[in-house]
């Protein structure tokens, strides 16, 4: 939402239609009088600010890339129609004009992609070299899963990163040997996290509900409709169990130093059916453990379903912990130490033998490396691959490939300059 420069008007996007993804430009009499819709267009237009010389400046996709354009409005109407300003703008977001008219905004660079890559069963070695999954929305592209009969996968696809509408985020399931692609639009914000269940029928993945809840919702495969499965505040990863009857459920409270409550951790067996949960591991932090302490992160599941698997941070080392998925006395497998350093490390992920488990390590040279760890405990060993923004590791059922998200994302500041006519620019 902008003031216009007299600040008698306010100019806004919304959707037109509640099940719209697409949203038109509006405007609202700042004494709440009138409104009126400026600009009306199945192409998906948000604005970027009010000129000097009274203009609305806006972007817009309709001509296939995400361009500037102008509209003249004059005692709160719109006068004629939209003029393009500058072809192919970028994913953007205004910072505000300045008074001689120049446009500041925020420009997202860079992105990231979902790959394939061949692995050696046997070894685990990497094998060739990694392929890009979407041919569309370049980019926008992260969270792989595998179906459970290895045929398909599903990612997370963003359709509009400048404004984080809801919506803006759909799952992509990408039948590989078909090469067919397809959607699951959801009205829902921040999508994220998605995991095939057992059956393959349905994808439990973390999102925003319509009031903003954090919440783990199940989406039918088929209809795409989702239910929430679990809401609370701090949820982090969910994964299914081996029969599908059970969600783990990992959430993080963060404290409260207003109440001197520490941070604290804990997965919970969760049953789909009844919403019952069973307390698996919990860690908190205390006044003796360094601040950060307790933070949870990486679940994942053995191929047989009776392990679980993640990382927690204790002493502000990383550790990889086991636990039974019926709960006991949890077990650290792996920590960081002098005979063998790995500063940063995440992105867990089982071997479909059960022998070994993924994770993601710093490189030190701005990459990331993908390494397996023994089931059991012991020395990490490297795989061979190596990229910047490697994250998300997930096998394939026969072990013989690998998907994973790479890349990463940078904002820039631009500025659009002398665009304005001076006599105008001036007012």
């Amino acid at each position: 939402m902008r003031f216009s420069p007299d600040g008698k008007y306010i100019a806004y996007d919304f959707p037109p239609a509640e099940n719209s993804p697409e949203r038109d430009i509006y405007l609202l009499a700042a004494d709440g009088t009138r409104e009126v819709r400026l600009v009306e267009h199945p192409a998906d237009d948000y604005l970027l600010g009010w000129m000097p010389d009274g203009r609305i400046l806006f972007a817009s996709d309709r001509s296939g890339t995400t361009d500037a354009w102008t509209l003249a409005v004059s005692e709160g109407k719109p006068q004629g129609a939209p003029e393009l300003l500058k072809k192919d703008l970028g994913s953007v977001f205004s910072l505000g004009f300045t008074r001689a008219g120049s446009l500041y905004y925020g420009l997202r660079v860079g992105g990231r992609d979902v790959y394939t890559l061949p692995l050696d069963p046997q070894t685990g070695n990497v094998v060739g070299a990694p392929s890009r999954v979407a041919q569309r929305f370049i980019g926008t592209n992260t969270d792989p899963d595998w179906s459970p009969d290895g045929r398909r996968l599903v990612y997370v696809s963003d359709r509009a990163a400048p404004s984080g509408r809801i919506g803006a985020l759909v799952l992509c399931i990408a039948d590989l040997e078909s090469g067919l692609q397809r959607e699951l639009p959801l009205r829902l914000g921040y999508v994220s996290r998605p995991r095939w269940s057992p059956d393959g029928r349905s994808i439990l993945f973390r999102a925003n509900d319509e009031k903003g809840r954090l919440s783990f919702f199940v989406a039918d495969v088929d209809t795409g409709r989702a239910t929430a499965l679990v809401r609370r505040q701090g949820l982090k990863g969910a994964r299914w169990s081996h029969d599908g009857k059970n969600v783990f459920v990992l959430t993080t409270d963060y404290g409260d130093t207003v109440n001197k409550t520490g941070q604290a951790s804990w997965i919970v067996a969760r049953d789909v059916k009844t919403g019952d949960e069973k307390e698996l591991f919990r860690v908190r932090e205390t006044a003796t453990t360094p601040a950060g302490d307790a933070l949870v992160n990486d679940l994942t599941v053995s191929p047989d379903g009776r392990l679980l698997a993640f990382t927690v941070l204790r002493n502000k080392v990383k550790v990889v912990m086991i636990v039974s998925s019926e709960g006991g006395e949890p077990q650290e497998i792996f920590r960081s130490g002098s005979d063998f350093q790995i500063p940063n490390f995440a992105g867990l992920a089982w071997t479909p033998n059960g022998r070994e488990i993924l994770l993601v390590k710093a490189s030190g040279m701005g990459e990331q490396e993908l390494w397996a760890l023994p089931a059991q405990g012991g020395k990490p060993r490297p795989l061979g691959l190596s990229m910047k923004g490697l994250r998300m590791p997930a096998l394939h059922p026969d072990g013989r490939q690998l998907a994973f998200q790479a890349g990463a994302l940078a904002l820039e500041v631009g500025a659009l300059e002398n665009f304005l006519p001076a006599s105008k620019a001036s007012r």
